[in-house]
């Protein structure tokens, strides 16, 4: 079995090389797709030389268009049989794609989740990390997990996936949001006739200032509630659409509370009329917030906050936000 693994790459000329020398590392067959989306630094004059290295290495550049468009780029060349993706800025373990694979060709599976851990630094020591447990759900078991990701210390990430080329052949990622690993994820799992997860941390990921997972508040901080509206319109299950509805008033919350957060680049009509309308739907919600049993438990115990103290659920979740 051959792997892609792609690689956006924007202005992370001090990172990149590094990303890269992680994945060569590994023992498997594979093509590395690095592809500069349209970087103003030299990390496109360093993914050129990095592929005159090595003959696995392909690069192709491309004007800016964010990192749905270049993950969709690299989707569209890559010739592995499996696919997955790497950050430019992260790292992973010297053994994670070959452990990966082994357990993909046993089980004999299109879609195979492992551990990130979040890091500070580039010398996270993966040796310590061991397999410990393997589940294997089917598709009612996949969605359902899907919405409860967190009780596993999981993310909604691509990058710790390897994903068959056939499953997401007719897949790609919605440009121009933030959290478009979600609506990616909910796409596969409609799919997946088996999902496999491995208790195996093989992923570092970086925590840099200026990310954008981590930048201050902006309108685009409003796409991840915006999100969870997109997958409400891919489902006809009550029960499901009822988590959605709860997650939905969920990352309103998280919205206002950035805003309130950086409120100085926040204008206070917009913030009051936000709250209005958010303090409208808590008060409507009020009793399948406290009644629904099938949400994430840290998310249910806020969501309840924000029912009994609105104030200090807000403290709570900037706390959570905090820089």
């Amino acid at each position: 079995m051959k792997l892609s693994v792609i690689v956006p790459v924007y202005n992370v000329a001090s990172y990149v090389e590094n990303c890269v020398k992680s994945i060569l590392s590994n023992n498997v067959d594979m093509e590395v797709i690095l592809v500069n989306d349209g970087s103003t630094d030299n990390s496109g004059e360093i993914c050129d030389r990095i592929a005159s290295e090595n003959n696995n290495v392909v690069v192709t550049h491309k004007e800016n268009g964010g990192l749905s468009s270049a993950r969709n780029a690299g989707l569209d060349i890559a010739k592995g049989d499996y696919i997955t993706f790497v950050d430019s800025d992260d790292y992973v373990s010297s053994t994670i794609y070959k452990e990966c694979l082994d357990i993909i060709a046993k089980e004999n599976v299109q879609c195979l989740k492992f551990r990130n851990k979040a890091v500070h630094d580039f010398d996270y020591d993966f040796s310590d990390c061991k397999l410990t447990e393997t589940l294997i759900f089917d598709n009612k078991q996949t969605l359902d997990w899907f919405f409860h990701l967190t009780d596993y210390c999981l993310s909604y990430s691509v990058c710790n996936m390897i994903l068959s080329k056939d499953l997401i052949s007719d897949i790609r990622f919605v440009e121009g949001v933030i959290s478009e690993d979600i609506i990616f994820d909910y796409q596969i799992f409609l799919k997946l006739e088996k999902l496999v997860l491995i208790d195996l941390v093989g992923y570092a990921y970086y925590q840099r200032t200026g990310s954008i997972s981590h930048s201050v508040y902006n309108e685009n901080r409003a796409c991840v509630y915006k999100v969870w509206e997109y997958i409400k319109t891919l489902n006809t299950d009550e029960n499901r659409i009822m988590h959605i509805d709860l997650n939905i008033l969920y990352f309103k919350f998280v919205n206002l509370c950035l805003m309130l957060k950086n409120k100085k680049s926040v204008p206070e009509n917009t913030y009051k009329r936000i709250k209005r309308e958010l303090l409208s739907e808590i008060k409507k919600n009020k009793k399948i917030i406290a009644a629904f049993k099938g949400m994430d438990f840290k998310r249910k115990v806020m969501l309840n906050l924000m029912c009994f103290n609105f104030e200090l659920s807000g403290i709570a979740i900037r706390l959570l936000y905090r820089k």
